[in-house]
């Protein structure tokens, strides 16, 4: 925070200040003021994941909403995007709301891209990036712990081999693909692809340390919920299917456990 409203400062509120001490003093005491604030400091002391998930959407902030943002044009500019990809993977580890930075950063691009604002391309801006955010939750994530779980049990059920050889396989395979896309991008001068690949590459990088939870599933640990011990298992950890499915539109609500009483007289009372 303190490094991200240096930048602001020095960008957008004091351009034709050139004291660097009123910059970073202010940077200070805004930095400082929320660090000791009730709502983050009561989450710093509880064991809770709420304050790393905050370091790392500061993190995501920074890298994109200024880092990106300032060398977007430049030759290398895209480098934080391959970094902010990996922090994206990474926040998985700690909490999913890592992933709401996406929109916003994406939502820069498009400012920095169309200095004439419409409303139709403003709407296909906001559809583009919804989508970008729903690619990488619902269907890269997901789809790649599906495959991983479908090849596990081909190669181990149908097969024969020993256990986890299909997800090592699988393995292997993703890495020839990534290695065939990335030479493949810069023999034919494909930046696109080459940036688009890298991303998903440090998306699925970042991801993996949810490997830390098959293997302490098989360490045989005493807590150890829901066992996800394969990559079929982990699929389920990751859809959260230990829980109740929530009603966002329509169904049940938390009022249906008074559902059915007399609406005249909801509660009965004992006669003395």
């Amino acid at each position: 925070m303190f490094w991200s409203l240096t930048l602001l400062l020095k960008r957008h509120v004091l351009r034709e200040a050139s004291n660097d001490f009123m910059i970073l003093g202010a940077a200070a005491i805004g930095s400082l003021a929320y660090t000791f604030s009730d709502s983050f400091w009561f989450n710093a002391v509880e064991a809770e994941v709420y304050a790393p998930a905050a370091l790392l959407m500061s993190a995501l902030f920074y890298m994109g909403g200024l880092l990106w943002e300032r060398d977007m044009f430049l030759p290398r500019g895209n480098k934080w995007l391959v970094l902010i990809s990996f922090t994206v993977g990474l926040s998985f580890g700690v909490h999913f709301m890592g992933i709401l930075t996406i929109p916003a950063i994406g939502m820069l691009w498009y400012f920095k891209h169309y200095k004439k604002i419409t409303p139709l391309n403003f709407v296909i801006a906001n559809i583009s990036v919804v989508a970008v955010l729903l690619f990488v939750f619902k269907l890269l994530l997901p789809y790649t712990l599906s495959i991983f779980g479908y090849m596990e049990v081909f190669f181990v059920n149908d097969i024969g081999l020993p256990f986890n050889s299909g997800s090592i396989i699988m393995l292997i395979l993703v890495i020839a693909l990534f290695v065939f896309l990335i030479r493949f991008s810069r023999k034919r001068n494909k930046p696109l692809l080459n940036t688009i690949t890298l991303c998903v590459m440090f998306v699925l990088i970042g991801f993996s340390s949810w490997t830390m939870l098959p293997i302490r599933a098989n360490a045989g640990t005493p807590i150890n919920e829901n066992n996800p011990n394969d990559a079929r298992a982990l699929l389920a950890y990751y859809n959260r299917e230990q829980y109740p499915a929530p009603a966002l539109f329509y169904g049940e609500a938390f009022t249906d456990i008074y559902a059915g009483l007399d609406p005249e007289t909801p509660i009965s009372r004992r006669k003395t």
